[in-house]
């Protein structure tokens, strides 16, 4: 009676523990656990040495050298950049642990995109809680409609803002692994820039090309009272101090705002062509209203009409397995433009305009895009202005990439700046808050 009432004392946990203790496991069982969870263990790392070889002889690899064995390029890597670095050897041997961490990650980055277990089962994941769920992932966020946004974009539109000097100090503290150190305000590079440019009789035009979120958000946020759509704090208040500066900026969120439907592509984060054809036009007029360029005779570019199909890159990005019916190829028409003798528009070095570019220059424009050719940003405002201009662009690092490319050719004896009038500098606008904004001097 007295164990009866203590037992009935116990509470849940205890109870839980005495019926553990008195758990037996025969040996054979234990060994058989034991077994089936080493094998369990072993087994994705060999089928993966596995499909490393078998990719080899496909031909798909280079080597038959299982990913998961190649550390010596780490420990290489980490070896040069002492070697190379200057000051104490405390300095070095810093430098050096700070290469090898970021080699370490981007090599355990690498091992898990290429894993066979994540190519087999990420994508049914991903399938099942997109279609049951609507959620994306860490990199895209899924809207009404099949829309989709590239989460950098909304964490622009979102965030704090890229000018407060709170959150560039946090952007300095988070890059502090990297080898050379990152410069999160644009101001100094952008006055410089333009500081350079005037020495050199050239005019900077700024283009920073708006984040879709902010122009077009089906089902991701709801809009202001005013009717609008939520922008970064800092966004106009700095474009307004560069306008102070004698800076010129060509805002073309009027623009796209107007549009908004047909503004950006549904499934990528780029504009639409209807959207770059309106951009360019109207700049085009900016330009003529400036009164910089010398009288030419027009370039008689024209124009025809031609499709073009692609998946857009958040898709993509979404790693849905293939064959997925819910995000299929977007369709669009081009206006792509050709020159007198029919051939199709091209770059000209000598031109009294250069652009600087990233991939919503490129978008439409580059083959490797998959988006068509010759009918892209450049090629509208070549056409709106009837005249040739030169084109430096990359797909990435609008804000860094660009200038540095430009530096490049002035240090080795090319003169892209030859006869310039205009330089106009296109970047999607998250670089405010995510690019690197070091200075680069474009004079000797």
């Amino acid at each position: 009676m007295v164990m009866s009432e203590k037992k009935n004392r116990l509470t849940r946990e205890e109870l839980a523990k005495q019926e553990m203790d008195q758990t037996t496991v025969s040996r054979p069982c234990r060994a058989m656990l034991v077994l089936l969870f080493v094998v369990l263990l072993l087994s994705v790392s060999v089928i993966q040495v596995a499909d490393d070889i078998v990719q080899h002889v496909h031909g798909i690899r280079e080597d038959a050298i299982p990913e998961c064995v190649r550390l010596r390029p780490l420990w290489e890597e980490a070896q040069q950049t002492f070697h190379g670095s200057e000051g104490s050897l405390f300095a070095r041997a810093v430098e050096a642990n700070r290469s090898l961490l970021r080699e370490m990650e981007a090599y355990e980055t690498r091992i898990q995109d290429d894993s066979w277990l994540t190519g087999l089962v990420l994508p049914q994941a991903q399938r099942f809680f997109t279609r049951r769920f609507g959620l994306g992932n860490e990199k895209v966020y899924c809207g009404q409609d099949d829309e989709l946004f590239y989460r950098p974009d909304v964490d622009f539109v979102t965030g704090h803002g890229f000018f407060d000097p709170a959150q560039m100090h946090r952007r300095r503290l988070a890059n502090t692994g990297s080898r050379i150190p990152l410069e999160p305000d644009p101001l100094p590079a952008i006055r410089q820039f333009n500081r350079e440019l005037n020495d050199l009789g050239i005019r900077l035009i700024l283009l920073p090309l708006p984040a879709k979120p902010s122009i077009r958000a089906k089902g991701l946020y709801a809009r202001y009272p005013d009717g609008s759509l939520p922008q970064n704090p800092s966004y106009d208040p700095f474009l307004a101090l560069l306008r102070d500066e004698g800076i010129e900026v060509f805002d073309c969120r009027p623009i796209l705002s107007g549009m908004e439907d047909e503004s950006f592509l549904k499934q990528d984060t780029h504009w639409t062509p209807a959207a770059a054809e309106r951009t360019a036009e109207a700049l085009a007029q900016k330009i003529f209203a400036l009164n910089l360029l010398p009288e030419k005779p027009s370039m008689d570019y024209m124009r025809r009409a031609v499709g073009a199909a692609n998946k857009g890159d958040t898709a993509v990005l979404l790693r849905l397995p293939p064959g997925t019916k819910r995000y299929r190829l977007e369709r669009v028409e081009l206006q792509q433009v050709t020159q007198k003798d029919n051939t199709l528009w091209k770059s000209e070095p000598k031109a009294d305009i250069l652009l600087l570019g990233d991939s919503f220059s490129n978008i439409y424009s580059l083959p490797a895009l998959n988006w068509g050719l010759s009918a892209g940003f450049a090629e509208q405002l070549s056409y709106h202005l009837q005249r040739p201009l030169d084109r430096i662009s990359f797909n990435d690092n609008g804000s860094y990439a660009t200038r540095r490319e430009l530096a490049r050719r002035l240090a080795i004896g090319e003169n892209p700046l030859q006869g310039k009038k205009i330089l106009i500098w296109e970047f999607a606008a998250r670089e405010f808050a995510q690019g690197d904004w070091k200075k680069i001097s474009i004079l000797p």
